[in-house]
């Protein structure tokens, strides 16, 4: 990368805050790499993990619907705290205008973060950019509870069906346990 500067004592000024910054590892070592785009970076980050199939499907449907389309063309050096937060924001804002829940923004949020999360073990950044305090997280969503009323009608019909299961139904309803948790 070529740079001028239109004094000796402003280049030499610029060249102690580049050192100062790469030794407080405010910049990482391969400063080239650095220019790289989200779009190479992920593709390769996920060619070079032991995936299943599956889940690299996965992995490559949140790149394509919400990660490239805002970043893919942004080098991995531009890619800063406020811009991973300005995606983020979006992104929240065009689920919920797409009725597509709540819980994508946060998975594409947390491949984002293990893909840059490599790029600094790989010393292609200095730190991680996804910096979003519960940006990864899904909301919690709360279990349905049957009423007594439409659990002893339920626990009637089974009755005639399944009459073994009567006690579980019954446990698992009044209990609010998980089908692990009864097992």
């Amino acid at each position: 990368q070529t740079r001028t500067f239109y004094s000796e004592r402003e280049a030499q000024r610029w060249a102690a805050t580049l050192e100062g910054d790469k030794a407080r590892g405010a910049l990482p070592a391969n400063l080239s790499a650095g220019r790289v785009t989200l779009r190479q970076w992920s593709a390769e980050w996920l060619d070079t993990r032991d995936l299943r199939d599956s889940t690299r499907e996965g992995y490559r449907r949140l790149l394509d619907l919400w990660l490239l389309p805002e970043l893919g063309e942004v080098a991995l050096s531009k890619l800063t705290p406020e811009r991973v937060r300005r995606w983020h924001s979006q992104a929240k804002r065009k689920a919920v205008a797409k009725g597509r829940g709540s819980v994508q923004v946060p998975k594409a949020y947390r491949v984002l973060h293990a893909i840059l999360e490599t790029a600094v073990t790989e010393e292609l950044l200095a730190r991680n950019p996804c910096r979003i305090r519960g940006g990864g997280e899904e909301p919690k969503r709360e279990r349905p509870l049957l009423e007594l009323g439409e659990l002893g009608t339920l626990a009637e019909s089974r009755d005639r069906h399944a009459p073994h299961l009567r006690a579980f139904l019954l446990t698992a309803g009044l209990a609010g346990l998980r089908r692990g948790e009864l097992l």
